[in-house]
């Protein structure tokens, strides 16, 4: 993969953009699981529970949830 995929969404503010990294997460999962079906669900409950905590610093403003 190239580095130019993960180039900085926004280099002002050095945020990279999540849904960018998507299609890398499986790969990735697969480095920790044998069982294909199991490195899925480990993609879907790390983006499930880091959306969430998104989503509670967004509502809380508060940078250690």
């Amino acid at each position: 993969m190239s580095s130019e995929r993960y180039r900085l969404a926004d280099e002002r503010t050095n945020e990279v953009s999540i849904v960018d990294l998507i299609p890398a997460l499986p790969a990735f999962a697969r480095t920790f699981c044998r069982i294909p079906d199991d490195a899925d669900e480990l993609v879907q409950e790390t983006l499930t529970k880091g959306l969430a905590s998104i989503a509670t610093l967004w509502r809380t403003g508060n940078s250690k949830s």
